[in-house]
């Protein structure tokens, strides 16, 4: 079945004025991103990845050029997980309560986790990710990297038909990350979600994406993109494949 087109970008142009002067990020500007699609967006700083995935959420407008969204089917939820982890949470809500928010079927006025939900689920994803995060804390008790374990665990439980995540694991530790890369190199092989990802890691890049569309240019016309044609399930063994490998020194070769 030929993959349905999710967004699609048409030349599109994003400038942000500031009292600096004006800065183009995009300037006529391609890409579709697709039903099935998993996609790393990668490249040096300023290039514009936060910016694409605000224009695929339709949280940012173009100033010229469009962005066709297909709608999101009923009953299909989507997850975001920001760079700024610290505003995803409500600081005067529990861990439970934010959880809560974000399961679909709990309405905004409840604070309670909704009967379809597990606890035993949250808690193996805490077990396979080696830490506890009590859901009687607050936000402001957790540190950085466990604020963003926990979206990250709360996006997953919530079953998403797109999980759009902008450096998920910035603040995470080295050992923990790649629990967590291995864990989604996994759960992506059993889920038919859109993912669409910012990362600085190349190597969790290739590991979590088929397509790696990166952003060059002080103002992006339109990108490269190198296709990942590693067998899914993924893992962190695949990074002695010479396949991964390549695609890791021809993403470097690019973004240099």
């Amino acid at each position: 079945m030929k993959p349905i087109p999710f967004v699609e970008f048409h030349d599109v142009t994003k400038r942000y004025t500031s009292r600096a002067g004006t800065k183009s990020v995009f300037e006529g500007f391609s890409l579709s991103v697709r039903s099935g699609d998993r996609i790393a967006l990668v490249g040096a700083n300023g290039r514009g990845k936060t910016t694409l995935l605000g224009l695929i959420l339709a949280v940012v407008e173009p100033d010229s050029g469009s962005v066709v969204r297909s709608p999101t089917p009923a009953g299909q939820s989507l997850a975001y997980l920001p760079q700024d982890y610290r505003q995803a949470l409500f600081p005067w809500f529990s861990l439970q309560a934010n959880l809560a928010l974000a399961m679909p079927r709990t309405t905004k006025a409840s604070r309670e986790l909704p009967p379809s939900f597990h606890l035993s689920e949250y808690e193996l994803l805490c077990d396979t990710f080696k830490i506890h995060l009590d859901l009687e804390k607050y936000p402001y008790e957790l540190s950085g990297g466990e604020q963003q374990i926990f979206l990250l665990i709360r996006a997953l439980l919530s079953n998403p038909a797109i999980l759009v995540l902008d450096e998920p694991l910035s603040a995470v530790d080295f050992a923990r990350k790649r629990l967590i890369q291995d864990y989604l190199g996994s759960w992506l092989s059993k889920h038919d979600c859109i993912f669409v990802f910012a990362s600085h890691d190349y190597e969790e890049a290739v590991l979590l994406a088929e397509r790696v569309v990166i952003l060059t240019g002080v103002a992006a016309s339109n990108c490269a993109e190198v296709s990942v044609t590693l067998p899914w399930p993924r893992n962190f063994e695949m990074r002695y494949a010479p396949a991964f490998r390549e695609a890791i020194d021809t993403v470097s070769q690019v973004v240099l």
